[in-house]
């Protein structure tokens, strides 16, 4: 990350705008430049009773950082695998929500109790692997919690280390599993409607 404090920063010695040269020595490394007010300002002789972000100094510093780092698509080109993978934790997320409030709510015809019911499975899913954990000291025991196991599953898609020691393919059977019983459920508990015209 670039911290642009000074003139020089902006402006070369030739009077040329500096900061393309500087994305350039970065080699593809800079995703994100700051802009240092005080320095900048204190820099060009401007009294601290004037130092502030909506100076004319400034609003030309910062449209000259915006122009030069407009177009930029390194971090796109270096994190690719986001798009699909923000797709895929959301796809699986979602359906694994969904399918589970749904097969609740077959349940129970107040959806109020469906909330606090769903919340409870939630809450003491994650009470459990706690205690469990604090007796052991282990994370293998994450794959009782629900979101223990989307947080896993999330880690190994967005390519990060895992948080438990649980292996990922247990979280994805989990949620699977989940997925699957809530199928099941419902395929017992929904009954198709005839509409009689």
């Amino acid at each position: 990350e670039l911290m642009v404090e000074t003139p020089q920063s902006i402006f070369d010695e030739r009077g040329a705008v500096a900061l393309p040269s500087l994305i350039k020595e970065g080699r593809g490394r800079i995703c994100a430049a700051h802009f240092g007010t005080y320095d900048y300002t204190a820099s060009l002789g401007i009294t601290a009773a004037h130092q502030r972000m909506r100076h004319p100094a400034c609003d030309l510093a910062k449209q000259m950082m915006q122009l030069a780092f407009a177009g930029n698509f390194t971090f796109l080109r270096n994190n690719i695998f986001l798009f699909p993978a923000i797709t895929v934790f959301a796809f699986i997320q979602v359906t694994l929500v969904a399918t589970a409030m749904l097969a609740l709510s077959s349940l129970s015809n107040s959806s109020r109790y469906v909330g606090i019911l769903y919340s409870a499975v939630i809450f003491f899913t994650q009470a459990i692997y706690g205690v469990l954990f604090a007796v052991t000291r282990s994370t293998s025991f994450s794959w009782i919690s629900f979101p223990a196991n989307l947080a896993q599953i999330g880690d190994v898609i967005f390519r990060l280390p895992p948080k438990y020691e649980t292996p990922w393919l247990v979280s994805a059977l989990v949620i699977a599993g989940v997925i699957a019983a809530s199928g099941l459920v419902l395929e017992r508990r929904v009954r198709g409607v005839e509409i009689v015209t």
